[in-house]
């Protein structure tokens, strides 16, 4: 903080450590030096030696806090606001967090600086988890992603505003996404849906359903997500946390299962250029025709990088107002002159509220980068790269929809989310994917050790496999010949649906066996015929994407409509399979031979 600042910081913090809070007490914690950078140096009570702060109640430090907030002194909303996040007194924060960002259409005066607080904050607790030895929750290419979600939930950005017209020509106002929420003195991730001019409109079908999410949504969540992860059967057919209690809706078809995500029938839609091309060339039946994965002609005005949910770009092209926050940039060979970056941004409409991810090759390079959803063969190799970084091996999973396979935008983008999903955790224990656990039909020995199957699944799909002995090396990457072998053999397969225009999904999985010490990375490419197909005795239409290939059917309709799936899930990924199969497996050696 400036110099000139400094008497009023002082007198600040003597008002708060005498006059508002009067059961301050200070633990020095000289393992932990990052708080103190936290702190402005002060000679009252708290100096700059304090490593942690803690009190005696959360309840009256927080008021104390929060009156600091509403002062006009800039120095003392900052320490208060540090203090507040440092105290994990997360609602608070937030609140003031949006309040700065709308103070009756103007500008805060301190916006910047508060921002800047936030974003120390997640830099600062980073580093304390490094220093205490702690293991991430999950990351990618040495990047703690898990910290990241936290601190952009948190700071109020997992969120987004929609405006629904109504049949009655009104307008409802509708903020959605993921918030932090304060109970029994833990932090939860939970999903959340405001509606915000309930008062102005008059009551209509629409305003009942999203009543009715909000009502699911509070059975759902009876009890939350726990931010430390742990997880225990309900046995009660959802998962919980360990209070025991129901914390997401699901079914189970085994091996599939259908989980209800009615938060994301608020996403942005599909860009209207996409929404023609799940309709094919001229071979149709009963349900839908037959999909390509042609994408249509590359436009740049699309949602990525166009208007108010943009991942990229300032200036009268992009639009008014601010790019979305990016997590991160992520490095596929670092050292080697063949390295290329992704950028990684939060998904506001997520699958999981724990974390989901879009991954997309680094936005600056606009000649290179701004291109159609399809892959090329850096591509196939830079997620090879990436997915052999996933740490701990198996907490996350990267999936790419092609054109006709369930992407909605055409911009070349991944996703990735957290592995395994909720309902995967049943009964205790970590569950596989359906897909995972599927026979071999037939197989294919390549070089370097790598495996390719044609698996025994109701869709078509071809799994490729390699594991290699003993640790990664001090910088935990795999051998780069190793990586090259497996992302030319990946490009192969994809390079076949391609020229077969058939949709596509492919996933990428991680996994490590602590005992052999053993790491093995796999990828599953689907052949698609369609984008969607009615479920059966029903007039519903569902469109499928990675996920339901894997074998986790996401259901953002209704409980019926997951309950309609009950005993279908396996006859619907067999409905959209591109077929003969034989024929496929017999063009994927052709191509693999070729290496």
């Amino acid at each position: 903080m400036r110099e000139a600042k400094s008497k009023e910081v002082n007198e600040d913090w003597r008002e708060l450590g005498h006059k508002r809070i009067t059961h301050l007490r200070l633990n020095i914690l000289e393992d932990v030096p990052y708080l103190s950078s936290m702190l402005p140096a002060c000679d009252a009570p708290c100096s700059v030696h304090v490593r942690r702060l803690q009190f005696d109640s959360m309840r009256e430090h927080e008021v104390a806090l929060r009156r600091m907030l509403f002062r006009q002194n800039a120095a003392a909303i900052i320490v208060a606001l540090r203090l507040l996040l440092l105290l994990k007194c997360a609602t608070t924060a937030n609140s003031f967090l949006h309040q700065v960002n709308n103070v009756g259409g103007k500008i805060h005066p301190h916006r910047n600086r508060c921002h800047a607080v936030f974003r120390e904050l997640a830099n600062a607790n980073i580093k304390l988890d490094a220093q205490r030895g702690e293991k991430i929750q999950y990351g990618m290419a040495g990047v703690d992603l898990y910290s990241k979600w936290i601190a952009l939930v948190d700071q109020g950005h997992v969120t987004a505003t929609t405006c629904i017209n109504t049949s009655d020509g009104d307008s409802l106002n509708v903020r959605y996404g993921v918030k932090l929420v304060n109970e029994d003195e833990k932090m939860h991730l939970v999903e959340f849906v405001e509606l915000l001019n309930e008062n102005s409109v008059p009551d209509s079908k629409m305003k009942e359903r999203l009543s009715s999410i909000n009502q699911t949504l509070v059975e759902m969540q009876s009890t939350l997500w726990l931010i430390d992860g742990n997880t225990t059967s309900s046995g009660n057919g959802g998962i919980s946390n360990n209070n025991g209690c129901l914390a997401i809706k699901c079914i189970y078809d085994d091996p599939y299962v259908a989980q209800l995500q009615l938060v994301r029938t608020l996403r942005p839609p599909r860009s209207k250029e996409m929404s023609g091309t799940a309709v094919a060339r001229s071979v149709s039946n009963s349900d839908a025709a037959t999909a390509s994965c042609q994408p249509p002609q590359y436009n740049p005005c699309n949602s990525f990088l166009v208007g108010p949910l943009r991942l990229f770009g300032k200036g009268d092209f992009h639009g008014e107002g601010e790019p979305r926050v990016r997590m991160s940039k992520l490095s596929t060979r670092p050292n080697e002159a063949d390295n290329r970056m992704w950028d990684i941004y939060h998904n506001i409409s997520p699958v999981d509220p724990r974390g989901h991810f879009l991954l997309i090759p680094n936005l600056e390079l606009s000649k290179e980068n701004w291109r159609d959803q399809s892959l090329i063969t850096e591509d196939c190799h830079d997620i090879t790269c990436l997915a052999s970084t996933i740490e701990p091996a198996g907490s996350l999973v990267i999936t790419f929809n092609s054109v006709g396979a369930g992407a909605s935008q055409n911009h070349i983008h991944c996703h990735g989310w957290v592995c395994p999903p909720p309902p995967l955790l049943k009964e205790g224990k970590r569950n596989n994917y359906a897909v995972e656990d599927a026979a071999v039909s037939s197989s294919l020995n390549l070089q370097r050790g790598a495996t390719v199957s044609l698996l025994d699944y109701p869709c078509t799909c071809i799994k490729l496999s390699v594991t290699i002995d003993g640790v990664r090396g001090a910088d935990k990457r795999w051998p780069s010949s190793t990586l090259n072998a497996f992302g030319g053999a990946v490009t192969k397969v994809v390079k076949t649906a391609q020229e077969m225009e058939a949709p596509h999904n492919v996933a990428w999985t991680n996994s490590q066996d602590n005992v052999s010490g053993t790491a093995t990375l796999n990828s599953y490419v689907f052949f698609r015929s369609k984008a969607e197909i009615n479920i059966p005795n029903t007039n519903v239409a569902f469109r499928l994407g990675a996920s339901e290939m894997l074998g986790l059917f996401h259901c953002t309709g209704s409980k019926d409509q997951m309950e309609s799936l009950s005993g279908e899930m396996g006859n619907i990924l067999s409905a959209v399979s591109k077929e003969p199969r034989d024929l496929i497996w017999n063009r994927v050696q052709t191509e693999l031979s070729k290496l």
